[in-house]
C-alpha cells in the first residue's frame, strides 16, 4: 500500500517540474527573441538615416550644378575682367565646399556604419550575459519557493492559535457592548420623541417671532446633534465612566460655546439688514439724478445735431470758395505763363510757332501747378466736414458736467465711422512729409502769405480736433468696462440682500439645508 500511494506522488512531482520547466523554456524564448529584434529595429532606423543622407548628398549636388550653370550664365554676360575673375574665384571657393561637404558626409558615413557594428556586438554580448542571469534566477526562484512554502505553513499553525485565545475573548466583549448599546439606544430614541413633540408645539405657537424661533431651533438641533455624536463615540470606545462625564462636560462647554455665536451672528445680520436699507434709499435718489441726467443727455444730442449739421454746412462752403480761389489763381499763372510763352516765340521763333488760347488749359494733360496740387477726394471733404461738426459739438458739451462710468454716446455711430475714415486717408497724407514741404514753396508765387496763414491756422485746428476725436474714442473703451463692473457689483449685492426668503416647517432636515446653503 505504501508503494501505491508513493507512486501517484512522483507522477504528481514529475508533472509540476515538467510545467515548470515548459514556463521557463517559454520565457527564454521569448527573450531571446526580443533580443533578435532589437538589433533589426535598430538596423531598420539607421538604414532609414543613411537614406536620407544620401537623398540629401543628392539635393545638394544638383543645387549646387544649378548654380553652377547660373554662374557660367553671369559670366557670360559680365564684361569686365576684374568681375569675371571674382565669379571664377567664387566659383572656386563654391567647390572646395562642396568638396569639403562631401567629404565630412564620407566621414559621417563611416561612422554610422562603426557604430552599427560595435552596437551589434553589445547586443550579443548582452544576449549571452541575460541567459546566464537568468539560469541563476530560476535557482534562486525554485530554493525561496520552497522556504517559502515552510514558512507559511508555521503562520498559519499561530494564526490558528492566536484566532482560538481571541475568539473567545470577543464573545465576552460583544455581549456586555450589545446589552449596553441597546439600553443607551432605548433611552435616546425616547428622549427624541419628547424632544420632537416639544419642539413641534413650541414651534405652532411662535409662528410670529420666526428670528427668535430660528435660534431656539439652532440651539435644539445643536443638542441634538451633540446626543448623537456623543452615541457615535460611546460604541467606538471603551465603557469607562470617567471617559463619558469628561466628554459630556467639553460637550456642554461647546454649546455655550455655539450659543454665543448664535447671538454674534443674529446682531451682524440686523446690522447688514440695516445696511442693506440704507443701500436701497441711496439707490432711489441715485436713480432719481440718473433720470435727470438722461434727460439733459438726450436734449444735449438734439442740440448736437444741429450744430453738427450747421458745422458741416458752414465748412463746405469755405472749402468751396477756398477751390474757387485757387482755381483763380491757377487760371491766373497759366494766362501769365502763356502771355510770356507767347512774347519769346514773337521775338525768336515768329514762323514755327502761334500763340496757344485759354481753352487749352481744359485739357486732361496736367499743368506742373496740377501736378504739386494734391488729389482731394469727396470722401475726404465728407470726413473732415463731420469731424469739424463732431468738434463742434464738443465744444458745446465742455460747458456740462460729466459723471463717473457715464461715456459719450453718439447717435447712428457717427463718430467711429468719421476715425475710421480718417485713419484709412491718413496714412496717405502723412507718409511723404517732404511732397508738402515742396508744394507749399512752389506755391509761393501763386498764393498770398494770408491765404497760407489761414491754411495753416484750419490745418492745425484740424489736428487738434483729430486728437480730441482719437481720446474720446479711447475713453469710451473705459467708459464701458465701469459700466460692466458696476452691473456684476449691483448683481453681488442683490444675490446678498435681495430677498429674504419665508419661514415654513417642513421637517428638520429642511431647515438643515436652508442653514447651510444660506452659511455658504
Amino acid at each position: 500500500m505504501e508503494e501505491v500511494n508513493e507512486e501517484p506522488e512522483m507522477d504528481q512531482q514529475q508533472t509540476s517540474a515538467s510545467a515548470n520547466e515548459n514556463i521557463n523554456r517559454r520565457k527564454v524564448a521569448a527573450d531571446i527573441s526580443e533580443q533578435q529584434r532589437t538589433p533589426l529595429l535598430v538596423s531598420q532606423e539607421y538604414g532609414i538615416n543613411l537614406l536620407e543622407v544620401e537623398n540629401e548628398v543628392k539635393r545638394s549636388q544638383e543645387s549646387f550644378q544649378e548654380f553652377l550653370r547660373d554662374c557660367e550664365r553671369f559670366e557670360d554676360k559680365v564684361t569686365c575682367k576684374e568681375q569675371k575673375k571674382l565669379v571664377r574665384e567664387q566659383n572656386q571657393l563654391c567647390i572646395s565646399i562642396m568638396q569639403d561637404k562631401q567629404e565630412v558626409i564620407e566621414a559621417l558615413q563611416e561612422m554610422l556604419r562603426m557604430k552599427d557594428k560595435k552596437y551589434l556586438r553589445n547586443l550579443r554580448k548582452n544576449a549571452e550575459e541575460l541567459d546566464l542571469k537568468i539560469k541563476e534566477f530560476e535557482d534562486e526562484v525554485e530554493t525561496e519557493t520552497k522556504a517559502w512554502k515552510d514558512e507559511v505553513i508555521k503562520a498559519e499553525i499561530d494564526h490558528q492559535q492566536k484566532m482560538a485565545m481571541f475568539s473567545d475573548v470577543m464573545t465576552k466583549e460583544e455581549n456586555d457592548l450589545k446589552a449596553y448599546y441597546d439600553n443607551e439606544f432605548k433611552r435616546c430614541i425616547e428622549e427624541r420623541k419628547t424632544f420632537i413633540d416639544n419642539v413641534e408645539k413650541e414651534f405652532k405657537l411662535s409662528m410670529q417671532s420666526s428670528y427668535d424661533e430660528k435660534a431656539r431651533l439652532t440651539e435644539l438641533i445643536s443638542k441634538k446633534q451633540a446626543l448623537l455624536a456623543e452615541i457615535q463615540r460611546d460604541k467606538g470606545r471603551a465603557v469607562v465612566e470617567n471617559v463619558q462625564i469628561t466628554k459630556r462636560m467639553e460637550q456642554l462647554k461647546l454649546g455655550e460655546e455655539r450659543k454665543q455665536l448664535l447671538s454674534r451672528q443674529q446682531n451682524k445680520e440686523r446690522n447688514l439688514k440695516l445696511f442693506y436699507a440704507k443701500q436701497q434709499k441711496e439707490a432711489k435718489g441715485r436713480d432719481r439724478i440718473l433720470s435727470e441726467k438722461l434727460k439733459r443727455r438726450e436734449e444735449q444730442a438734439e442740440r448736437r445735431v444741429e450744430l453738427r449739421k450747421k458745422a458741416a454746412i458752414a465748412h463746405a462752403r469755405k472749402y468751396k470758395a477756398m477751390e474757387q480761389m485757387i482755381e483763380e489763381d491757377l487760371t491766373q499763372l497759366a494766362e501769365r505763363a502763356l502771355s510770356i510763352d507767347a512774347e519769346i516765340t514773337r521775338r525768336f521763333f515768329p514762323s514755327s510757332c502761334k500763340q496757344p488760347q485759354m481753352a487749352s488749359l481744359k485739357l486732361p494733360v496736367p499743368s506742373k501747378a496740377q501736378e504739386l496740387v494734391p488729389n482731394i477726394s469727396q470722401l475726404q471733404l465728407h470726413t473732415e466736414e463731420e469731424k469739424m461738426g463732431a468738434a463742434c459739438s464738443l465744444q458745446a458739451d465742455t460747458e456740462t458736467p460729466v459723471t463717473e462710468g457715464s461715456g459719450t454716446e453718439w447717435e447712428d455711430g457717427k463718430l467711429p465711422s468719421i476715425l475710421q475714415r480718417d485713419e484709412k486717408t491718413q496714412p496717405c497724407r502723412e507718409t511723404k512729409p517732404s511732397t508738402h514741404k515742396f508744394h507749399w514753396e512752389s506755391l509761393g508765387d501763386v498764393i498770398s502769405e494770408d491765404k497760407r496763414r489761414l491754411w495753416r491756422a484750419i490745418e492745425k485746428k484740424r489736428r487738434e480736433e483729430n486728437a480730441v476725436l482719437l481720446d474720446i474714442r479711447y475713453l469710451q473703451g473705459d467708459n464701458e468696462l465701469l459700466k460692466k463692473w458696476n452691473a456684476e457689483l449691483k448683481k453681488q449685492v442683490l444675490e446678498r440682500f435681495g430677498s429674504i426668503p419665508e419661514v415654513s416647517f417642513q421637517g428638520k432636515r429642511e431647515d438643515e439645508k436652508k442653514r447651510e446653503d444660506k452659511k455658504k
